[in-house]
């Protein structure tokens, strides 16, 4: 795995105008500026340049360049904005490393592979060594709150618990209602309908691999519009309702006390009657309604085929398309064949055949499995709906469909007319309190999360939580992080907050 670092980094300096230069290095002046220096250097002055070490995987330097903080800016001479940037040296021992003031980093795939990959865990064990000899450096942010946000089923579980002690009379947004698929669902649902339904959720449903980051499938997601598209997933995966949202997506970026709000497009409204499952890469343009409608046609076509029946438009819309057929679809789709038409300034769609490790490269719709397919038995760990106290528990299968009125709900939204559906709102003070809250529950100082508004009963879902994400819409995030790092350095050693700690405090929630 490839790696990176640069680091912001440097001395305190004193400020103050009674100080003494002296001349020759020599005299009371010099002796007074030494111990002067010796004294800053041991309780910092918040007058002086603020030293930040810090440390990123190359894909993260790729972006921070993206955002004005290139590597050339960040090597260069002298302090820019109070705050000097150097590279954290892992070859020389903690003890015998400058100082710092804060460490900064973004490490999440040591964190989340720390057990099984020795060089990513050398470097967090370096820098926890630091911090323990160094107990008023401050680190934005601490590695145990970091791994809550990088896996899928624990920042679920953390939103939950934060909904039910808040609400959203206290302005927390609620999270998705959520099962994890632990084995493959077999080809047969049963007389119940299958394990979505029978966990309270309705399709269509979205799937997400387990771990936010470090694999190659980590932002690969399918969205299972019925039953057969099951058949598309590889365990374990977690599945989400569907909220129809207007295909709008707002994505907050909280730095400190800084909360920006950016409006961003996202999946379309999808109408019922549609079949199978889409892929699409969240980091890239989302597919468009016409070609999840052509996506389906084409598992559609292609399960009357294998069935031996002539096929039929069914009632999803495609009627309204007659020059696409089992054979033509988007360009952005690419077929169960691998081969590819129409033309699209878009990417393809990935191929849903697993979440982990899969090449980036193979995209293509999903099929539905042939009548008679073997699969084996699905089993997953459930956690229940807000409005519930259950514990997690085991998936058992229940006599009949048990759909929560919450999951019918979002279902059928998307059948609404126009008229009837509101336009998806979000205001700013909505989404600062909700990023006050989210600062609670993470004890995060620089992390982003995305809400969608549900356009019929105007409820707003918190969808994904990132720690250091891109930040790229923020034309002034070099200077607003800047400002960060020195209010960090200002506050060290006082009143611990929700961020921004010395590393010996504690946050007390």
């Amino acid at each position: 795995m490839q790696f990176g670092t640069f680091h912001l980094c440097g001395r305190l300096e004193s400020m103050d105008d009674d100080t003494e230069s002296g001349t020759g290095g020599e005299g009371a002046g010099f002796k007074q500026q030494q111990q002067q220096q010796q004294q800053e250097e041991e309780e910092g002055d918040p007058m002086g340049t603020v030293v930040v070490g810090f440390s990123f995987m190359a894909k993260k330097m790729e972006t921070m360049a993206e955002v004005g903080l290139s590597h050339a800016e960040v090597m260069t001479v002298g302090p820019m904005d109070g705050v000097e940037f150097f590279p954290l040296n892992f070859s020389e021992r903690p003890e015998e490393h400058r100082p710092l003031d804060v460490i900064l980093h973004k490490l999440s795939e040591d964190i989340m592979f720390r057990d099984v990959q020795p060089e990513g865990d050398a470097r967090l064990s370096w820098i926890e060594a630091y911090l323990d000899r160094n107990p008023k450096t401050a680190i934005l942010d601490p590695i145990d709150r970091v791994s809550n946000c990088i896996n899928r089923v624990t920042t679920l579980k953390l939103l939950d618990e934060a909904y039910r002690r808040h609400g959203t009379a206290g302005g927390m947004p609620r999270p998705p209602r959520f099962m994890v698929l632990e084995d493959h669902e077999p080809s047969d649902p049963g007389a119940d309908g299958g394990i979505v339904p029978r966990n309270g959720l309705a399709f269509p449903v979205i799937c997400k691999p387990v771990e936010a980051c470090g694999t190659r499938g980590s932002h690969t997601m399918v969205v299972v519009l019925d039953q057969a598209g099951m058949t598309a997933l590889t365990p374990p995966v977690v599945v989400q309702e569907c909220r129809s949202h207007g295909a709008k997506l707002f994505k907050v970026c909280v730095i400190g006390d800084e909360v920006r709000v950016h409006e961003r497009p996202s999946l379309p409204d999808l109408p019922p009657g549609l079949t199978g499952s889409f892929v699409f890469d969240s980091q890239r343009p989302y597919p468009t309604l016409e070609e999840v409608k052509a996506a389906s046609a084409a598992t559609r076509a292609r399960s009357a085929r294998l069935q031996g029946q002539p096929h039929t438009a069914g009632n999803n819309g495609d009627d309204s398309n007659p020059t696409s057929s089992s054979e033509e679809v988007p360009g952005q789709v690419r077929q169960a064949n691998g081969e590819r038409s129409g033309s699209s300034s878009k990417p393809p769609l990935p191929q849903p055949k697993g979440l982990r490790d899969r090449d980036p490269d193979i995209r293509q719709t999903s099929a539905c499995t042939p009548t008679g397919a073997v699969a084996s038995a699905s089993t997953t760990t459930t956690w229940s709906s807000p409005s519930s106290s259950r514990q997690p528990s085991r998936a058992k299968p229940s006599p009949s469909p048990a759909v929560s009125p919450e999951a019918a709900a979002a279902a059928a939204a998307a059948t609404l007319p126009a008229a009837r559906a509101k336009s998806p709102f979000l205001s700013l003070e909505a989404a600062r309190l909700a990023a006050r809250r989210m600062r609670e529950t993470f004890g995060l100082s620089l992390f982003g999360f995305d809400l969608i508004v549900d356009r019929v009963t105007g409820e707003t879902f918190v969808i994904d939580v990132n720690y250091f994400p891109s930040f790229k819409d923020l034309a002034d995030f070099p200077q607003v992080l800047r400002r960060r790092l020195k209010e960090v350095v200002a506050t060290a050693g006082r009143k611990p907050g929700a961020e921004g700690l010395p590393s010996n405090e504690q946050a007390d929630w």
